[in-house]
């Protein structure tokens, strides 16, 4: 008979120090890749004395996940690697790219980068082709399909994803406002290497704040009854460190640590805020089952990133700073269209991949479609190889939308609750405690996946 505490106290040993090793890789820092490979192997070994056994239906699926672990692990690591020995020129690597392209002045310079990057992303190719095939094959063993998988996992029907991304479809107000911006600003029209982690940059640099944005964001937890002294901050600049900000929950309520680079003031704010979301929740939980803590589904875990997010950029927030808090908030609006516009395809090409609809060898092509639907630009469909997430998570971006529209459901319920200003008051954060503290077992009620508060935000 399956023993799911005993089970359960070993998965944490494992992965804990698997946890470790994923942080080091992805900091910069020397990691043991042997340890690695012989961790990978316990976790899917773990994870095959579950699939053997009738147990919770989200184990299950999570462990099916986890079961590819030393299949997939090996290529992570060669993907990792090969990407920043692949993806560099004599200006940046791939790990230093957008801090390159937000301080660049030069649109041509940017382009050029921009250029080389698509040509040489072809290179990272087969390594994801044999990661997706392995996932595949796997799925097809228990007559699973991912996109149903990913649905279950997180608490939505296969209808309302789709609806939800078709209800957030911005193309026509970003195209104006985007067109707008670039040429006010740059005397330029927008062009495809203006993505979003140059345009999120360049929004935000015409505003001056010196404020520690670690210490900022902990007065606003400490606010609502919350204490980060055990949460582990890294902001050093390493040349392999990753790109994007992210955090770790190794141990969550234990062993929680964040990263991000430098890059400008508000866009520092704005990731410390999401990361130390991510890391309060994960402090806090304690269901008496690890797995339960780990286990998060994406779009739960990015609920309260977001909404941390959120309050730096609430106006009511803003007016501690000397800022054109106007424009500003007509800047974040452009912003939160820019995500849609280019999360809306990022999801839309993974769903498609994963429902047969596509064949591997056509996602370049199919992603240059979508972009083109719903971005307006036309863009090298290879684009998708170079991003932080496409070619390395199975099915992650839609838990960014699905996510959004959930926080912007909790904000309006937190404002009726709490006031305007809900952050500062201590019953705000019991009343996220309760829903953070649990994991797995979460209590959604409080969202109807309505995307009209989301939508209220850019439709003003």
């Amino acid at each position: 008979m399956f023993n799911e505490k005993k089970w359960d106290k070993e998965l944490r040993n494992v992965m804990v120090k698997r946890g470790i090793q994923e942080y080091k890789m992805n900091a910069g820092l020397k990691y043991d890749e042997k340890l690695i490979k012989k961790l990978d192997k316990n976790l899917t070994g773990l994870s095959q004395e579950v699939l053997k056994n009738k147990v919770d239906r989200s184990l299950f699926l999570n462990c099916l996940d986890l079961s590819l672990s030393d299949k997939l692990g090996e290529l992570n690591i060669e993907f990792y690697k090969n990407r920043n020995k692949v993806i560099k020129n004599k200006y940046c690597n791939w790990s230093s790219w957008r801090q390159f392209a937000s301080n660049s002045k030069d649109p041509k310079l940017r382009k050029d980068v921009f250029d080389d990057f698509l040509k040489k992303s072809v290179k990272l190719k087969a390594n994801v082709k044999k990661r997706t095939d392995i996932v595949v094959r796997e799925y097809d063993k228990y007559n699973l399909n991912v996109v149903d998988s990913y649905c279950e996992q997180n608490f939505l029907s296969k209808n309302n994803l789709k609806r939800i991304i078709n209800e957030l479809n911005v193309k026509k107000q970003f195209n104006k406002e985007i067109e707008k911006f670039m040429q006010e600003k740059f005397n330029k029209p927008f062009e495809y290497y203006d993505d979003l982690y140059y345009v999120r940059n360049v929004l935000f640099d015409d505003f001056n704040i010196k404020n520690d944005p670690v210490k900022e964001c902990t007065q606003v937890f400490k606010k609502m009854g919350f204490d980060l002294k055990k949460i582990k901050i890294d902001n050093k600049n390493r040349r392999n460190k990753t790109a994007t900000a992210c955090c770790f929950g190794i141990d969550p309520g234990k062993d929680v640590r964040i990263m991000y680079k430098k890059e400008n003031g508000i866009n520092d704010f704005s990731s410390v805020f999401h990361e130390l979301g991510h890391a309060v929740h994960f402090d806090v939980m304690d269901n008496p089952l690890w797995w339960k803590r780990s286990f998060v589904p994406n779009s739960v875990a990015e609920v309260f990133s977001i909404l941390t997010e959120n309050i730096f950029f609430d106006k009511f927030f803003l007016n501690k700073y000397n800022l054109d808090i106007n424009l500003l908030d007509k800047r974040r609006k452009l912003n939160e269209m820019y995500f849609l516009a280019f999360y809306v395809p990022n999801s839309l090409v993974k769903i498609e991949y994963w429902e047969g609809k596509i064949k591997f060898d056509e996602i370049s092509s199919r992603y240059s479609e979508l972009i083109k639907e719903y971005m307006g630009v036309d863009l090298n469909g290879n684009y998708w190889l170079l991003h932080h997430i496409l070619p390395e998570e199975i099915i992650y971006c839609p838990s960014y939308i699905i996510a959004s529209v959930r926080v912007f459901e909790l904000i309006n319920i937190l404002k009726k609750k709490y006031g305007n200003e809900w952050w500062n008051n201590k019953e705000s954060g019991n009343y996220l405690r309760e829903l953070m503290r649990s994991g797995v077992d979460i209590d959604l009620g409080f969202s109807r996946l309505d995307t009209s508060y989301f939508r209220s935000v850019f439709d003003k």
